[in-house]
């Protein structure tokens, strides 16, 4: 079916978290006062953050749009792009009907580490290659790792790549844990960035 072939493959989490409500970048305001020849002037300051945020309030309702095309998603990357709002972590981990966001995934790559701890909702059993930045927070990293182990028991394939700030020294005993309980593992890769 044509849907299935277009929702296969996402290159970005925007046109799945789209399906909840239109989508926008998050609006900082702030003022600032300047002095010129001894006047002093007030001058507002509107930017564009880069937090995604939903334009719209997401209703209970929406959530049987999401299943339509979640069901369908095969491959995901979340993307430096995808840097998502934490209120909009916040109400998608209230809302969420089920566990799994995205219960036919089979492979996840989350580039950007801001992400990591956020991508465990489109983690479960059935996913069998994962690429993720290890966070730069030691808890995070930790709760990550912990929320592999039990939910990626089958996977095939795993990459953690690793900020040259946080260093494998630091985590070592989580990764150690972490090997030990995913025993069907063909492939680990570490890189560094």
């Amino acid at each position: 079916d044509a849907l299935d072939h277009l929702w296969e493959k996402l290159s970005s989490l925007v046109p799945l978290l789209s399906t909840l409500s239109p989508m926008g970048r998050d609006h900082v305001s702030f003022v600032c006062a300047l002095w010129k020849y001894g006047i002093r002037m007030m001058i507002e300051i509107n930017t564009q953050s880069n937090e995604l945020i939903f334009e719209e309030e997401v209703k209970l309702s929406h959530w049987v749009r999401f299943d339509i095309y979640s069901y369908r998603v095969r491959e995901l990357d979340i993307t430096w792009g995808d840097r998502v709002s934490i209120d909009l972590m916040n109400l998608i981990y209230r809302q969420r009907p089920r566990l799994c966001l995205t219960p036919n995934l089979t492979s996840l790559r989350v580039h950007n580490r801001d992400m990591s701890v956020f991508a465990q909702v489109f983690m479960h059993r059935k996913l069998r290659y994962l690429s993720v930045a290890v966070p730069p927070a030691p808890r995070d990293t930790g709760n990550l790792f912990d929320f592999i182990k039990h939910r990626l028991a089958s996977s095939k394939w795993i990459q953690l790549w690793i900020k040259n700030d946080v260093g494998v020294e630091c985590i070592e005993k989580e990764l150690a844990s972490l090997f030990t309980h995913l025993t069907g593992l063909e492939t680990v890769r570490i890189p560094y960035i």
